[in-house]
């Protein structure tokens, strides 16, 4: 995954989060310092199948990070971008469209991978958050990662969503999102979109539930 620190407090929140894990710098904005972090190896607890698809995904991983650059981009640019006309289906293989933006006033879209650890920790919280919400804001995951329900990491996804309690609706990858998908830069990475599927703020990188409720309560009380 990559991660992104303000500068005066890198070191410290390096410390803290990573404890002695080996994160490589990718580069630095004007305000923030970033780092990737990539598994070496695949969770044991897996099964071998599972870990033989994990170590595919690694490398995919690797090869994608290792092609990283840090652009400076301001929230201006993010604000009002669409996420474009889609068409795919949930992990539960029911179709699902753009049109489910429409189903509430704002969507938290978390993008999620089934080999990215941290992303997998914050389910169970997102989960909890999703029922506190108000009716009109919705908790969306998209898993970058799976694209159909016949292979082992659809497998994979399918038994994460089942220990972490997950019952918020999560979708799979299609063809389609290819164009929204391309500029995500690390997972997870959590979208703030409206009813009309216009993006209404930055989207946040990395693990960070304080930034999603400060972002859904800045939306609502600007409206």
């Amino acid at each position: 995954m990559l991660v992104g620190f303000e500068k005066s407090q890198a070191d410290a929140l390096k410390a803290e989060i990573f404890g002695d894990a080996q994160l490589t710098k990718v580069g630095e904005s004007s305000t923030h310092v970033y780092y990737k972090i990539v598994a070496e190896e695949p969770d044991e607890a897996l099964s071998p199948e599972n870990q033989a698809e994990m170590v595919k995904a690694i490398a995919l991983t690797k090869q994608v990070f290792d092609a990283a650059q840090v652009v400076e981009i301001t929230e201006e640019s993010y604000t009002g971008t669409s996420i474009g006309a889609f068409s795919t289906r949930d992990l539960q293989g029911s179709e699902v469209t753009d049109d489910i933006f429409a189903q509430a006033d704002l969507t938290v879209l978390n993008v999620w991978a089934t080999t990215c650890p941290p992303c997998i920790r914050e389910m169970p919280e997102l989960e909890a958050w999703s029922h506190d919400l108000p009716e009109n804001v919705q908790v969306i995951g998209l898993v970058i990662d799976v694209s159909d329900t016949s292979g082992k990491v659809y497998d994979t996804a399918m038994t994460i969503i089942g220990k972490t309690g997950v019952t918020y609706r999560n979708l799979m990858m299609d063809r389609s999102l290819t164009g929204f998908v391309s500029g995500i830069i690390g997972t997870p990475t959590t979208f703030f979109v409206d009813k009309d599927g216009r993006q209404v703020c930055e989207p946040v990188v990395g693990a960070y539930m304080d930034m999603y409720r400060q972002n859904v309560t800045d939306w609502l009380s600007g409206r």
